[in-house]
C-alpha cells in the first residue's frame, strides 16, 4: 500500500494547489467509502481532510489577495495626474494629522 503511506506522509505546505486538490479528492473518497460501509472514518483521515481544507482555503485567499492588489495597482495607473495629486495631498494631510 505505497499510496496509503504517501497519503499519510503528505505534507500540504510542500505541495502545489493541484496536488492539494487531488489528495483532498482521494481523502474525501476514502471517507465516503468508510461511511458507505457503515464504518467509522479513521481519525487520521478526518484530520488530513481538515488540514487540506485549511491549506486550500488559505492558498485561495492568498490568490484572491494578490489579484486584488494587482487590480488596485491597475486602477492607480489609470488615475489622472489631478487624481494622483489629490491622493498624495490626502496622504500628506493624514500624516501631518498624526504628528
Amino acid at each position: 500500500m505505497k499510496m496509503l503511506l504517501e497519503i499519510r506522509a503528505f505534507v500540504p505546505d510542500q505541495a502545489d494547489l493541484d496536488d492539494l486538490v487531488l489528495v483532498m479528492a482521494v481523502m474525501q473518497t476514502v471517507a465516503d467509502q468508510y461511511s458507505r460501509l457503515a464504518m467509522p472514518v479513521p481519525n487520521w483521515v478526518a484530520e488530513k481532510i481538515d488540514s487540506l481544507k485549511t491549506e486550500i482555503r488559505a492558498r485561495h485567499r492568498d490568490f484572491i489577495a494578490r489579484r486584488l492588489k494587482e487590480a488596485r495597482l491597475k486602477l492607480d495607473r489609470l488615475k489622472t495626474p489631478a487624481e494622483q495629486r489629490a491622493d498624495v495631498a490626502k496622504e500628506i494631510a493624514d500624516l501631518e494629522a498624526q504628528l
